[in-house]
């Protein structure tokens, strides 16, 4: 290895680099003759495009993280769309007045006018799912209005009465209630 020095630094007999002796004296007369000194500035050009890049590619490169972060981040959170069974339609038809025994007559008549066998349905037995009483609060016999109220609210009404109760307090419908859920009605 080299030869170290152990001398104090400013001892008088420590040898001096030249180097250090010129740069002083060329130092000392640019101040006291009112000289300006020559830089070499292409060094301080080269090291601040240098830096000048590192920090444009810095800027970019952080963007283009927050950018991904982001739309990672959306992406995950985004609901997944799961494909829903749907809402069934329900098409509701009422035959005014007609009832089980008007369905039983239909039958038996197609039967013996048709020669059909004894088990032979109509196409509406396919569809049939269900009855409901829809017999009026103030009377034997139920006028359309009471009926098509038990169908439409669920609730028996009086005779003569429209979506009313036997109290007088009007009664939401189904039908109301299914647009309220997001079901077509048929009305707008």
């Amino acid at each position: 290895m080299g030869q170290t020095n152990n001398s104090p630094l400013f001892a008088s007999g420590r040898p001096s680099s030249s180097n250090s002796e010129e740069r002083a004296a060329a130092e000392d007369d640019a101040l006291l003759g009112n000289q300006r000194k020559e830089v070499n500035t292409s060094g301080r050009r080269a090291g601040f495009w240098r830096e000048a890049g590192i920090f444009v590619w810095a800027v970019l490169a952080t963007a283009a993280v927050i950018v991904l972060a982001v739309l990672l981040t959306q992406h995950q959170n985004a609901p997944q769309k799961s494909k829903k069974s749907g809402k069934r339609n329900l098409i509701f038809m009422v035959s005014d007045g007609m009832g089980p025994a008007s369905l039983s007559l239909t039958r038996s008549f197609r039967q013996l006018q048709e020669g059909l066998p004894f088990n032979d349905i109509l196409h509406l037995d396919q569809h049939f799912i269900g009855s409901s009483r829809t017999r009026s609060s103030s009377s034997l016999v139920t006028d359309s209005a009471a009926g098509a109220t038990a169908f439409s609210c669920g609730r028996k009404s009086y005779n003569g009465a429209i979506s009313m109760l036997p109290d007088h307090t009007p009664c939401g419908t189904v039908l109301e209630a299914a647009k309220k859920a997001g079901y077509m009605t048929g009305r707008k």
